[in-house]
């Protein structure tokens, strides 16, 4: 009798345990064919074909006509399942094979099914020409400085609003601004395709983050059938301004906010294009510091650029604006310059401010790479010794400004004497627009005759000097950013 409650226990835990999850079902052959040796497989897919990690498989070994099958599997799935017999063993399914699907009720398309199932029935037949596979491939393209190791391709096989049962990822595995993908085994219907790379990697769709989706000639997201190839997605800045036309110019914007209320600031925040950004951050502050002065906090423009911001009783205040960006796949911000009458103003005029989002941040140091050495042909010549020298600088935008808009050609010729930063062979920049430039250096010689320089970027030192150099303002400070070049005469 003591053993009662222990045998109670074990039948209680025993009926507690869950039933394994089976696929179950007969397979039957042609009246001329046999089942002996006929795989029957439970496949999980996925965007290389099946999951070989729940992958299921059974070979048949009793002779006949027909033989059941029982196959075991690690979750409800989906399942598709198949039976193959390869008649000439040659690992591949191909003419003169019998192979069959599951089939859904009432159509020739691959049944995507649950597990537990039964009363399964696959009836083979002879395989008389290859498979044709249903897919989907192309090509993922990043903008310069952005890598596309682990953006996520989503083929979304599209139900009502949201991606249905039949819907494949794939991660991009290596690195690289270029690379393809190509979903296999796809059932048949429509998709809409999507890249995301999640750069903060909260898993959520938001700025900083690069998206892009298959769409049609108006750019709304369009379905497409498999089986496609050459497919292009270029992953955007979720966030960033919209591309606009090389012919795009920079202009003064035209606020709409024009009249103030007392006891308030208000106003419009627009970038270089004229557009009102939303989302910027306006931060009022007291004009002069003291000790029981304090800031009113930061709020954040609506859809039309304006902030309004309620001031307490100081004597008078000043408003600054930044936005958050990311350059070369880093966040930084971008400052906001007052239009007209600056940000200053007292407590209680009623003052309007507006702002423009200013891409004026980019500062470059260009010097002379220094070679040390006892023989004097392996020294390059050097003008350090030179009370002033001048330099010709051309830079020629790769591309556009960070907010979209057009880049211009900068050339100028710039002097540089003994007493300033680095001497007389260092030159330096201050405040240009943050884009992509190739740099082209010459030395303006006593006469006037220009000697072009070789030019390499610090950042990377493995680079040996050139004719032009690329440059990328890649080290980020907050609201700015700096690249440093060398350049050297040509031996």
């Amino acid at each position: 009798m003591r053993h009662l409650p222990m045998m109670a226990a074990l039948m209680t835990a025993a009926a507690a345990a869950p039933a394994p999850l089976t696929l179950s079902g007969t397979v039957n052959a042609p009246p001329s064919g046999t089942v002996k040796g006929t795989y029957v497989i439970a496949c999980s897919p996925n965007a290389d074909g099946c999951d070989e990690s729940l992958t299921a498989t059974q070979q048949l070994t009793s002779s006949g006509k027909s033989a059941p099958f029982t196959l075991k599997v690690e979750n409800d799935g989906p399942y598709t399942v198949l039976a193959w017999q390869d008649v000439n063993a040659n690992g591949a399914l191909d003419a003169g094979d019998m192979w069959t699907f599951l089939k859904q009720p009432g159509s020739g398309e691959a049944w995507r099914l649950k597990a537990p199932a039964s009363h399964l029935v696959l009836s083979l037949a002879p395989q008389e020409k290859s498979v044709a596979t249903l897919s989907l491939s192309g090509t993922v393209q990043a903008p310069a400085g952005v890598n596309l190791k682990g953006v996520m391709v989503v083929a979304c096989a599209y139900e009502g609003d949201r991606c249905g049962d039949a819907s494949v990822t794939y991660t991009i595995p290596v690195s690289g601004q270029t690379a393809t993908f190509k979903f296999n085994s796809l059932s048949a219907g429509a998709y809409r395709l999507i890249a995301w790379k999640d750069v903060n990697g909260n898993g959520d769709i938001d700025n900083g983050d690069f998206m892009a989706r298959f769409t049609d000639a108006s750019g709304a997201p369009a379905s497409l059938q498999a089986t496609r190839t050459n497919i292009t997605l270029t992953v955007t800045e979720v966030g960033a301004p919209a591309p606009v036309p090389a012919t795009a110019k920079r202009v003064t914007p035209t606020p709409t906010v024009n009249k103030g209320q007392v006891g308030y600031v208000t106003g419009q925040v627009f970038d270089a294009l004229g557009r009102p950004v939303r989302g910027a951050s306006v931060t009022v502050n007291p004009a002069v510091s003291g000790y029981f002065n304090q800031g009113l906090g930061a709020v954040q423009t609506d859809a039309k650029g304006v902030f309004k911001v309620r001031l307490t009783s100081e004597v008078s205040w000043k408003a600054e604006v930044a936005i958050n960006a990311t350059w070369l796949g880093v966040p930084m911000c971008l400052p906001g310059e007052p239009l007209g009458n600056g940000g200053f103003f007292l407590a209680g005029d009623g003052a309007v401010r507006h702002f423009k989002i200013d891409v004026n941040v980019a500062d470059l140091h260009i010097s002379q790479q220094f070679v040390a050495s006892t023989n004097p042909s392996e020294r390059p010549r050097y003008i350090g010794d030179h009370p002033v020298n001048q330099f010709k600088l051309t830079l020629q935008p790769l591309g556009p400004a960070i907010d979209g808009g057009p880049a211009a050609t900068y050339t100028t010729v710039i002097g540089t004497a003994a007493n300033g930063y680095g001497g007389s062979t260092a030159l330096t920049l201050l405040k240009l627009p943050l884009a992509r430039y190739e740099l082209q250096l010459a030395y303006v010689e006593s006469n006037g005759a220009l000697t072009p320089l070789v030019v390499r970027n610090t950042a990377s030192p493995n680079a040996g000097f050139a004719a032009s150099a690329t440059v990328e303002f890649e080290k980020i400070y907050g609201c700015s950013a700096l690249s440093n070049i060398e350049y050297q005469f040509p031996r």
